[in-house]
């Protein structure tokens, strides 16, 4: 039965069956997915953001629309995932503002929902592309400015209409959808959504359910894809009231497909980046850094096709706790990189590796049951090192992960909160130069031995550093000395391997 006006309970409902439409059709999503790079995942994306949302309705029971619409964008923006999942929440971002102060919505209100919608999704993209999720989200909007479209049915019956028509004309919008004959897999889930808001109110499509078939091989294009951006990244900054004007500034040359979501003092960012551990570092100053997760797009699209012969056969993840050792260990080969604790939140990213062979190192016990046997290794430097020893063609055993691991002699200088200060275990707090030297000194370093120094804060490099080049000149026998942020504030860690 149909209804004159959007309550609290439909907005659920809808989430719903989105979340059951897109299950159906994620594979399908993920075939097409080929801007802006294509790695295959925009239904895993899409459907980590519509069950995030989902997840935030299901325990609310009320028909009151504006506690239902805030709830669903809260739990979208904390579940983004990718491009179209991000510009996605910032869509119902939209909506929950539309819907602030009302129990129901009538078709006013829906006509100001879909406009706002629009203009979150574009603002929060740094520089919006046209023949994605935006173009189909701008004209379904536009369609109650042509003529006198006055009741809510009508209204998202046309909404929906434009929206199917602007998602198969995005292959003619967007050159490297036009190159392969398909359509935008991020514009798809938006019109999913849409059906699924229908479907709620008992409104008919009019149509059959939407779908698409792509007419060559998926990702298979005529030109080779350039990544010169291959590092997905994916962080929650917890920073000042004005972290996003800061943030845009200074990630703006820094890497591409930069969206971020900003909500007071903490933003969601999205970027491709070719120095993930820079990028890390940068914001680190600016605020600090939560929820990350970084991928190699250009590995996941290699593993897609098998066009690499040199390529490992199997594929390396790593659930991390500090967002310097996961730039770090996706720079050393892992294919994806996350912190442990949100693990939960990204399952369907876990999900990509059920089916092949992956090797798993985390630093604590995982609550998913999609990944085999994991190997436990709490050390997050003794991660990098075995990540970095272990590349073979054949998948390491667990001994052999944790023989390497165990290789390096570390020294842990902690750091006094109140006092900016460090000091090594039991040991008074000394200054930073100090306690290096202390470190230092304890593991008796010998020739041809590789010195690593991880430090916390950006505000050390330059005291760091200085001292790396004072341990290379009074041992000359290191083969190597390296500095690298690890994002780790609490504390220094001094490594000899």
């Amino acid at each position: 039965m149909t209804s004159g006006t959007l309550n609290g309970r439909h907005l659920k409902e809808a989430m719903r069956l989105a979340v059951e439409k897109l299950a159906e059709k994620r594979t399908r999503l993920n075939k097409i997915n080929v801007f802006p790079v294509p790695d295959g995942d925009t239904g895993n994306n899409m459907l980590s953001t519509f069950e995030s949302a989902y997840q935030a309705l299901e325990g609310l029971d009320t028909p009151a629309l504006h506690t239902m619409a805030q709830a669903a964008y809260r739990g979208a923006r904390s579940g983004s995932t990718g491009n179209s999942g991000a510009i996605f929440a910032q869509y119902l971002r939209g909506w929950a503002q539309a819907f602030d102060t009302v129990e129901t919505a009538d078709a006013s209100h829906l006509k100001e929902a879909l406009s706002l919608g629009v203009k979150y999704a574009y603002e929060a993209v740094q520089k919006p592309k046209e023949g994605t999720i935006l173009t189909v989200a701008r004209e379904a909007s536009e369609t109650h400015r042509k003529g006198k479209i006055t009741t809510l049915e009508a209204t998202l019956s046309a909404t929906y209409r434009q929206a199917r028509t602007s998602l198969k004309n995005t292959k003619n919008v967007l050159p490297e959808l036009k190159d392969q004959d398909v359509i935008d897999a991020g514009g798809w889930g938006l019109l999913i959504f849409f059906s699924a808001v229908l479907g709620a109110l008992g409104i008919p499509l009019g149509y059959k359910e939407y779908d698409f078939t792509p007419t060559v091989e998926h990702f298979q294009s005529k030109t080779d894809f350039a990544f010169e951006q291959p590092y997905d990244m994916e962080f929650v900054v917890i920073g000042e009231k004005s972290i996003e004007a800061t943030l845009r500034q200074a990630l703006d040359e820094l890497g591409t497909e930069l969206i971020i979501q900003s909500n007071g003092t903490d933003a969601h960012v999205h970027i491709h980046s070719a120095d993930p551990m820079r990028i890390v570092e940068v914001v680190a100053a600016i605020g600090r850094i939560d929820d990350c997760i970084i991928r190699n797009m250009h590995s996941q699209h290699l593993a897609l096709h098998g066009k690499d012969s040199n390529r490992l056969p199997y594929a390396t993840l790593v659930l991390a706790e500090h967002p310097g050792f996961i730039a770090m260990s996706v720079l050393a080969g892992a294919e994806t990189a996350m912190t442990r604790k949100h693990h939960r939140q990204k399952r369907h990213i876990l999900q990509e590796y059920a089916s092949r062979e992956t090797l798993t190192i985390t630093t604590g016990e995982l609550d998913v049951d999609t990944l085999e046997d994991p190997v436990v290794i709490a050390c997050e430097a003794r991660i990098l090192a075995a990540v970095v020893s272990t590349y073979a063609m054949d998948k390491p055993s667990e001994k052999a992960i944790h023989e390497a691991a165990g290789r390096p002699r570390i020294v842990e200088i902690r750091r006094a909160v109140e006092s900016g200060q460090l000091g090594g275990e039991g040991k008074d707090h000394a200054p930073l130069e100090t306690a290096l030297k202390d470190a230092m000194s304890s593991l008796e370093p010998d020739i041809g031995d590789v010195l690593t120094i991880y430090f916390g804060r950006p505000e050390d490099r330059e005291t760091i550093e200085n001292m790396a080049t004072s341990f290379q000149a009074a041992h000359p026998g290191l083969e190597q000395v390296d500095c690298f942020f690890s994002g780790q504030e609490a504390c220094v860690k001094v490594c000899l391997e």
